[in-house]
C-alpha cells in the first residue's frame, strides 16, 4: 500500500513540473509557430519623384536598356499597348499590340509601329499599357508596371539608331507587299483583307525574299529615311497615371504603388512630366 501511494505522490509531482515546465516557456512555442510562416520579404521603400525614372531602373537592372534609358543592343524590353477604337453601341474589342520599348525617359516612353491605321489610332485616342519584367517564382519576383494616357509622335531620327534592323526591315518590306498589292489588281492573294485592314501573304517565300532584300538594302545605306518615314512611326506615350505592383512567394502580399499627374501643372520647368506623391494602395 505504501509502494501504491508513493508512486502516486511521485506521478502527480512529475505531472506538476511538466505543467510548470509548459507555461514558463511561452516564447518558445510562439517562435515555433511562427517560424512555420513564410519568411517576408522586404520591398524597398518607393523613392518619390518621377516615377519613369524608376521604370528605367527596372528594365536596366534586367540589362533591357542602359543608364540613358536607350534599350541595349540586342535586347528586347517589351510593352502592351490596348487602345479601344469603339465609341459605344456594339463596342468592339480592344486593339492590343507588343511593341519594343526604344527610350525611357523623364518625358514619356518612345517606341517604333509600322505606319498605317493602327497607328493612326495610337496617336489619337487614350491607350493603357503594361510592362512585366522578372518572375514569380520562390527567391524571385514579379515587377509589373500598367499606366494610362495618351501617344504623341516624334521624329524617328531620334531613335532609329537604337531601334533593331530586323523590325524595321519587316516594316519596309510589308509596305512594299501592300503597295505592290495596290499597283497589281490581278494578285488577289495579295489584296485579300482577312480582318480590318490586314492584307493576307499568298506566297510566303516572295515575301521572304522582300525581307533579305530590305534588310540589305537596310544594312548598306540604300533605302532613303523617306521610304524608312512611310513604313515606321515613332511614338511617345506620356502616362497621365503610372502604377507598380511587384510580388514573390516569399512575401506576404503584394505591394502597390501609384502616381497621378498634378492638376493644372503637368510639366516641370525642365519639360519631365510631373507627378504628385505616390500612394500606397491596396494590393486588390
Amino acid at each position: 500500500m505504501m509502494k501504491t501511494t508513493n508512486a502516486i505522490v511521485l506521478g502527480r509531482r512529475f505531472l506538476q513540473q511538466q505543467r510548470l515546465s509548459i507555461s514558463s516557456t511561452p516564447s518558445l512555442l510562439s517562435r515555433r509557430r511562427f517560424s512555420m510562416a513564410p519568411k517576408a520579404l522586404v520591398t524597398p521603400s518607393i523613392i518619390a519623384g518621377n516615377p519613369l525614372n524608376l521604370l528605367k531602373d527596372m528594365c536596366h537592372k534586367y540589362r533591357l536598356c542602359e543608364t540613358d534609358g536607350y534599350r541595349s543592343s540586342g535586347k528586347y524590353c517589351e510593352m502592351q499597348i490596348s487602345v479601344s477604337t469603339s465609341s459605344g453601341g456594339d463596342a468592339e474589342p480592344p486593339i492590343l499590340r507588343t511593341v519594343n520599348i526604344q527610350r525611357i525617359s523623364p518625358l514619356g516612353i518612345d517606341f517604333i509601329m509600322k505606319q498605317g491605321t493602327r497607328a493612326a489610332h495610337i496617336s489619337t485616342l487614350p491607350i493603357a499599357v503594361c510592362v512585366t519584367s522578372g518572375s514569380y517564382s520562390p527567391g524571385e519576383q514579379v515587377e509589373q508596371w500598367r499606366a494610362e494616357g495618351r501617344c504623341s509622335a516624334i521624329p524617328l531620327q531620334e531613335i532609329i539608331d537604337v531601334s533593331p534592323s530586323s523590325t524595321i526591315a519587316q516594316m519596309i518590306a510589308s509596305t512594299r507587299a501592300a503597295n505592290e498589292a495596290a499597283a497589281d489588281e490581278a494578285q488577289v492573294g495579295w489584296r485579300k483583307i482577312c480582318s480590318k485592314d490586314r492584307l493576307v501573304i499568298q506566297r510566303k517565300s516572295r515575301f521572304v525574299e522582300m525581307v533579305q532584300e530590305a534588310r540589305l538594302e537596310l544594312a548598306n545605306g540604300e533605302i532613303s529615311m523617306d521610304e524608312i518615314k512611310e513604313a515606321v512611326q515613332a511614338f511617345r506615350f506620356e502616362p497621365e497615371r503610372l502604377e507598380y505592383m511587384t510580388g514573390s512567394p516569399d512575401q506576404v502580399c503584394w505591394d502597390r504603388w501609384e502616381w497621378l499627374r498634378p492638376a493644372g501643372r503637368s510639366i516641370n520647368k525642365d519639360g519631365s512630366l510631373a507627378w504628385d506623391e505616390p500612394m500606397h494602395l491596396l494590393p486588390y
